[in-house]
């Protein structure tokens, strides 16, 4: 009987109890990047972990994942009451598009700066980008390629991110690569702004 329970019961305990140990220490070893990156408080930080662990069983990314994602919004100057939308955000735009979830944070980041978009409105961003994905069957990488490299011109046309992202998606679905058709509507852009200066 000692022997049984040994092996249908104690066995089994002492090897849950050992991966619970490394689950969390993998979770300690992702969120020291956060707590590396982001300026917080210890109960912003309590905050942080108790949110990404939630969002992990929200969505279909591992914990440990959504951290790292957490550490690059944190290197990126996300602030620390922004890291959880943030990291949703980017998390589902790695789950539904082409771009991963670092390529879509650093790539969305970047536009917002451009533009002018406070990042704490980044996760509206995110939602243009599959919107106007799905609505023209481009991919998300072209989108955010076509709007880096007109968001400066776009901007001081007083073109919105979505409107840049639109005319993008509308370029690609007409089948024009978004490394040309973003030079030359760059270009138009520029000389229209040119022209209505100059009167």
């Amino acid at each position: 009987m000692g022997r049984d329970l040994t092996l249908g019961v104690t066995a089994p305990l002492v090897a849950l109890g050992g991966i619970s140990l490394k689950a969390a220490s993998d979770f300690e070893t992702s969120f020291a990047g956060i707590r590396t990156a982001v300026t917080a408080t210890e109960g912003q930080f309590a905050e942080l972990a108790g949110g990404m662990r939630a969002m992990a069983l929200e969505i279909p990314v591992n914990v440990n994942e959504l951290n790292r994602i957490g550490a690059a919004a944190g290197q990126l100057g996300v602030k620390a009451g922004d890291i959880l939308t943030f990291t949703r955000t980017m998390a589902q735009l790695g789950a539904t598009t082409d771009l991963s979830a670092e390529e879509a944070a650093t790539g969305l980041t970047r536009l917002a700066n451009a533009t002018g978009l406070p990042l704490q409105e980044i996760d509206r961003l995110g939602s243009v980008v599959v919107a106007r994905g799905n609505e023209f069957g481009a991919t998300g990488g072209e989108l955010l390629d076509f709007g880096l490299k007109v968001a400066g011109a776009g901007r001081l046309a007083g073109l919105s991110e979505g409107q840049i992202l639109g005319v993008g998606a509308a370029l690609a679905h007409l089948g024009i690569e978004a490394g040309t058709g973003g030079l030359a509507v760059q270009k138009v852009l520029l000389d229209m702004t040119e022209a209505v200066s100059q009167g």
